[in-house]
């Protein structure tokens, strides 16, 4: 199950050219389970996003005028029915402004309230506020504009992504260019987690992806880890608070708030792990590392017709998992995986929980239909020291990755 599993998202959106990315939003909040999602159109909205396209994506009539009836809210139709701004804050589980314009900052930032989302955003002080803002650059830097983001900034259910630098619709290029959809997500998930703030203050690592040893310049021994387990732990943790740093392999880069390091090859997830996890208060260890590498790589690319000639000579790569355990502290937590067929499951995970002196390790089995490797879904057990093994049934890694880290929060000191 989806942290946004039978959620409500009230989506308000201004008038910006960027309004037509509140599309894709939908589409994806809609992936990731929601239950419904409530459109509110900003002053001048519906110039840049016709209201038939939303209720077509939404199924739900758009709220585009502080005099119009709430037709998605039956109540509404009755005498003295709630007002739709404040059934808004009752139902809604969030809201996300997207784009959030100059405007639109300048009416949240004063309380003023005379269209739908702003009026909306003024019922929702106990509930969470995403802004998403997107305009010119000149827009952006716009000292009074500024000064609007800090007020808004101050309030504790509030948060702001910032547009990053690119490509604007004028033809310019700086910043005011929105957000990636992935920012927004880990803001509702940082918004929404049951742990939010389970683990702030403390350090985590992790680590995702499969290792690659080259065996000449264009070949590469390697495994078919997609880190979406590890990436999935990292928002996890960075949901609960934590400060995290994402060491992977992962191509393209992920986009993320917090700290990601890239590697390859064994040694150069070596060089970036161990000094991190040195200042760290947990490790999650979800890279596929490999167990061999080529004793010397092959200079330049070896050659079809000289094949019958190469002699694949394998030395063993280090064991960085037990390293860590190794140096481990006794504030610190160490989490490993491991990928196993379906036979002797328990016995395996349960073997190298003890031999790596791990605090936890989750077990699946690759030869499980869906999951595992490349897979959207994965199941499998947990392995907590001194606990009753916990079993996993096969669900999205986001939401298995919940779980998980449910179970550890509950073993980790207050």
């Amino acid at each position: 199950m989806s942290l946004l599993q039978d959620k409500t998202i009230a989506l308000g959106i201004g008038a910006g050219v960027a309004a037509y990315r509140a599309c894709d939003l939908i589409r994806e909040l809609d992936r990731q389970g929601v239950h419904r999602v409530l459109p509110l159109l900003g002053t001048g909205a519906e110039q840049f996003m016709a209201p038939l396209t939303l209720e077509a994506l939404t199924g739900v009539p758009v709220w585009q005028s502080v005099l119009q009836t709430p037709l998605w809210h039956p109540e509404a139709l009755k005498p003295l029915a709630t007002p739709a701004h404040v059934l808004i804050a009752q139902q809604a589980d969030a809201l996300v402004i997207l784009p959030a314009t100059a405007n639109l900052i300048a009416k949240l930032a004063n309380g003023l309230a005379d269209c739908p989302v702003s009026l909306a955003a003024t019922t929702m002080t106990s509930k969470p506020i995403i802004l998403m803002p997107a305009m010119n650059t000149r827009m952006w830097e716009n000292p009074a504009v500024q000064r609007n983001l800090a007020t808004l900034a101050a309030q504790p259910n509030l948060q702001i992504i910032s547009p990053t630098e690119g490509l604007l619709s004028c033809g310019e290029t700086g910043t005011g260019h929105l957000a990636p959809q992935a920012w927004l997500f880990q803001a509702l998930y940082r918004a929404l987690s049951p742990l939010v703030g389970k683990l702030k203050g403390q350090t985590w690592v992790v680590t995702a992806g499969g290792t690659q040893e080259p065996l000449d310049a264009v070949r590469v021994l390697t495994n078919r880890s997609s880190g979406q387990m590890g990436l999935a732990m990292a928002d996890a943790l960075d949901a609960a608070g934590a400060t995290v740093t994402l060491i992977t392999s992962q191509s393209p880069k992920p986009e993320r708030f917090y700290t990601i390091q890239p590697y390859q090859t064994t040694h150069a997830l070596e060089a970036c792990l161990m000094p991190a996890f040195e200042a760290s208060d947990g490790l999650v260890m979800a890279a596929a590392v490999a167990d061999f590498r080529l004793s010397s790589a092959i200079e330049g690319k070896f050659k079809k017709q000289d094949r019958a000639q190469w002699d694949l000579s394998l030395t063993p790569t280090p064991d960085l998992l037990m390293a860590c355990s190794a140096k481990k502290k006794p504030h610190q937590f160490i989490m490993g995986f491991a990928a196993e067929t379906h036979s002797q499951l328990h016995e395996n995970a349960a073997k190298k929980l003890a031999q790596k002196q791990l605090d936890a390790l989750f077990a699946n089995a690759i030869d499980v239909e869906g999951n595992g490797f490349e897979a959207t879904n994965n199941a499998g057990l947990l392995l907590l020291k001194g606990k009753p093994v916990i079993t996993l049934q096969q669900q999205p890694k986001a939401a298995l990755a919940h779980q998980i880290l449910q179970a550890i929060v509950e073993t980790l000191p207050a």
